[in-house]
C-alpha cells in the first residue's frame, strides 16, 4: 500500500514538472499566435511606412522620416495596402526653418490626422494637424521642452534647469502623440525612462499638466522607447522598441496605472515603431509595424482577450481595378508635384 502511495505521489510529481516545463513555451505560442497577419513592403513603400500607423476603421495612415530634403510624408492607404493620398512634403516651413525632418507616431481622431514631428538634436518639438480626407496641412505648434516646479511651460532648451526643480518634457524629443477625444486632451512623453505623461488642451494645445505612471503596487513606472500610442476606452496603449522583446503595454488614463501587455520577439535587427487600435466584427486588434533594412512589415494581432470593444467596427475600404489606377497616379503624380511645395498651415 505504502509502494503504491509513493509511485502515485512520484507520478504526479512528474506530471507537474513536465507540465511546468510546457508552461513556459505553452504561453509563448499563445502570444505568437496573436500574430494573425503580416504584410512587407519595400524600398519606397517600406519608407512611406517607416514610423508611425493610424487608423480611422477604414483606412490607415502612415508617417515617415526624412527621405530627402527635410520632406517627410502623411501616407493614406487601405487596409490592403492600396496608396489612396499622400502629402510629401508634411513638415511645416516653420518646423522645417528649426530643422526638423521626421514624422513620428501619428493618431487619427475626428477627422484629422495628429503627427510628432522634431528634429535631430530635439530642440523643437512639433504636433502637426493634418485634414484625415486631403491630408492638407490645418494646424500647428511648438510644445514646450520642460516645465517649471508650479506647471508653467518653458520653451526652450537652454531654459531648462532640472536643479531649479524644472520637469522635462520634450528635452529628448517627441516622438508620439495620442487623442484622447473624451477627455479633450492629446498626450506626449519622452523618449527615455519617462515617468509622466505630458497632456496638453486638444483645442488651444496648452499645456494642461502631468499623468504620473505607477505600477499595480503604486511604484514609479517608466515608459522607455515609446515609438507610438493609441486611446483606445480609457487606456492608452503603447508600442515600445526595448531589446528584441519589442512589448505592448497599456497605461490606464484614470490613475496612471501601466501593465505590460505581450511581447512582440520580434528580433534584435528589428525596430518596432508605431500602432493603433481597429475594431472588427471579429474583435479587437492592434496594427503596428516594424522596420529592418529596406522593409517594412505591417502586423496585425488579436487581442479580444485584452481589450474591450469600446466602439463600432467599421468596413475597411477595398478599391477596385479602376480605383486603383486612378489612386496610384494620383498618389505618384500628386507626391511628385508636392515634394518640393512649402507646407503651410495655421500656427498656434
Amino acid at each position: 500500500m505504502k509502494t503504491s502511495t509513493k509511485k502515485i505521489l512520484a507520478s504526479l510529481m512528474c506530471a507537474v514538472l513536465m507540465l511546468s516545463c510546457f508552461v513556459p513555451a505553452f504561453a509563448q505560442q499563445q502570444e505568437k499566435d496573436r500574430l494573425i497577419q503580416t504584410k512587407d513592403y519595400w524600398l519606397l513603400d517600406a519608407l512611406y511606412r517607416a514610423q508611425g500607423v493610424a487608423t480611422d476603421g477604414e483606412y490607415l495612415y502612415f508617417g515617415s522620416n526624412e527621405f530627402v530634403f527635410l520632406c517627410s510624408d502623411i501616407l493614406k492607404t487601405t487596409f490592403d495596402g492600396d496608396a489612396v493620398n499622400i502629402n510629401p512634403n508634411a513638415i511645416p516651413f516653420d518646423a522645417k526653418s528649426d530643422a526638423c525632418f521626421h514624422v513620428g507616431g501619428i493618431d487619427y481622431a475626428d477627422g484629422f490626422i495628429y503627427a510628432a514631428i522634431e528634429d535631430p538634436d530635439y530642440n523643437n518639438p512639433y504636433v502637426a494637424v493634418f485634414d484625415a480626407e486631403t491630408l492638407e496641412l490645418v494646424r500647428y505648434r511648438r510644445l514646450p521642452v520642460a516645465a517649471t516646479a508650479d506647471g508653467q511651460p518653458i520653451e526652450e532648451k537652454k531654459n531648462f534647469d532640472p536643479a531649479n526643480g524644472d520637469i522635462r518634457m520634450h528635452t529628448d524629443g517627441v516622438p508620439w502623440v495620442a487623442v484622447d477625444e473624451k477627455r479633450n486632451v492629446f498626450y506626449t512623453a519622452e523618449w527615455s525612462d519617462a515617468d509622466r505623461l505630458n497632456v496638453f488642451d486638444l483645442d488651444t494645445f496648452a499645456f494642461i499638466g502631468f499623468l504620473e505612471l505607477t505600477d499595480l503596487d503604486g511604484n514609479t513606472a517608466l515608459l522607455h522607447r515609446c515609438q507610438g500610442a493609441d486611446v483606445y476606452g480609457d487606456v492608452l496603449y503603447t508600442s515600445c522598441d526595448i531589446g528584441s522583446e519589442q512589448p505592448f503595454f497599456a497605461v490606464d488614463l484614470r490613475d496612471g496605472v501601466m501593465t505590460h501587455l505581450f511581447d512582440r520577439n520580434l528580433g534584435e535587427n528589428a525596430e518596432a515603431e508605431g500602432m493603433c487600435v481597429q475594431t472588427t466584427e471579429d474583435g479587437v486588434r492592434f496594427i503596428s509595424q516594424y522596420y529592418e533594412g529596406i522593409k517594412v512589415t505591417v502586423c496585425t494581432y488579436d487581442v479580444s482577450d485584452l481589450v474591450l470593444p469600446s466602439e463600432d467596427a467599421k468596413t475597411p475600404v477595398q478599391l477596385g481595378f479602376f480605383e486603383k489606377l486612378t489612386a496610384f497616379f494620383k498618389t505618384v503624380l500628386f507626391g511628385l508635384f508636392n515634394m518640393f511645395s512649402p507646407t503651410t498651415g495655421k500656427a498656434m
